[in-house]
Order: structure tokens, then C-alpha cells, then sequence
């Protein structure tokens, strides 16, 4: 009789999920299908939200991925849509740059905003819309504060504390003894009566 077949190899590992946090007016790369690149690259983006005057069981994301690309003349997998929300339809998305890059320059990205403030969508009328460049992002995002040195694990500025807590604490125990003695020094003189 002919021997089984060898076991099927296991299934290969999933990438590791990007872990960096990317400055303001930047977001993950992402692939067509919305998945992160494995180089987990920070690119520029355009960022957006719109409300559509329609139902959520109606909306097409590829319709408005499609519409969307053709308005700005950029590919469909540029149009990254983040999420898509009840109320009307709220879609929040971002245009990234073209694959390979990691920037859109200021004038594209200035060209971009101007067109998605009155691009057309056959889902429904846009009854709100906001679009920000990564310029503009970044000048309202204030950088992170610098991080705090601990001194080697945060030792030395334990010290301080104590020595500055004990310092007080003497001080205090000096006055108190200075207010008690000069109380006690008074000689009190009888009353006539």
C-alpha cells in the first residue's frame, strides 16, 4: 500500500504588527487592502472625514475608494479608509502618498484639500467635511515634552527628596523648640489684686 502523504508544512508566521507611534500629520503605510506594509513606514497623509446623507447598508467603501482616487488623480490604494460610522455615513479616512513615497509635497497636498472640499460622491449628498494636510497637522500638534532624565534609575532624585524633606523637618523642629523656650523665658508678674 503507498505510505500517506507527509504532513502539510504549518501555516507561515503572520508579520509582526507595527509598534511605532508616528509623528503628527503621518500614519502607517498601508497596502491595498488596508493592511500595514511589513517595513512599518511613517508616510505623510491627508486626513479626512465626511458625512453622507446616506445608510450605512447602502455605502460602498470601494465606490468611494474609486470616486474618491479618480476626483484627486491618485491610485485607489492611496484612499485609506480608517473608519466608516453611523450618523448619516461618517467615513474618516487619509490619502497617502504614492507607493514608494513617504512625503506629499505641500503643493499636492494643498491640491488635495482644495479638491476634497468639493468632491462629489454618488452615495449621497456630503453634508459636513473636514480635510487637513500634514502641514497643517503639524502646526497645531505640539511636540512631546522632552523625557525626563531619572539619574540612573531615578536614585538621585530620590536623595533630593529625602534631604530636602529632612532639611524641612529640622527647621521646623527648630522653631518650634526656639517658640517653646522663649515662652518658657517670659517671668510672669503676679497681678495686684
Amino acid at each position: 500500500p503507498p505510505s500517506p502523504p507527509p504532513p502539510s508544512p504549518p501555516p507561515p508566521s503572520p508579520p509582526p504588527a507595527c509598534t511605532i507611534a508616528c509623528p503628527a500629520g503621518e500614519s502607517l503605510a498601508k497596502d491595498a487592502f488596508g493592511g500595514f506594509l511589513p517595513s512599518c513606514t511613517c508616510v505623510e497623509v491627508v486626513e479626512a472625514r465626511m458625512s453622507i446623507d446616506t445608510n450605512l447598508d447602502l455605502f460602498d467603501e470601494t465606490l468611494f475608494k474609486t470616486e474618491v482616487a479618480t476626483q484627486l488623480g491618485v491610485p485607489v490604494e492611496s484612499v485609506q479608509i480608517i473608519a466608516v460610522e453611523a450618523g448619516s455615513v461618517i467615513v474618516s479616512f487619509e490619502i497617502q502618498p504614492a507607493p514608494g513615497q513617504t512625503t506629499i509635497p505641500v503643493a499636492t497636498a494643498d491640491q488635495m484639500k482644495a479638491t476634497l472640499l468639493t468632491v462629489t460622491v454618488t452615495a449621497g449628498e456630503i453634508t459636513a467635511r473636514t480635510v487637513s494636510t500634514p502641514e497643517e497637522v503639524k502646526a497645531v500638534t505640539p511636540s512631546p515634552p522632552p523625557p525626563i532624565s531619572t539619574g540612573g534609575g531615578g536614585s538621585d532624585n530620590n536623595i533630593g527628596v529625602i534631604i530636602g524633606i529632612a532639611v524641612s523637618g529640622a527647621v521646623f523642629l527648630i522653631i518650634i523648640a526656639v517658640c517653646v523656650w522663649k515662652g518658657s523665658s517670659k517671668k510672669v508678674k503676679p497681678r495686684p489684686q
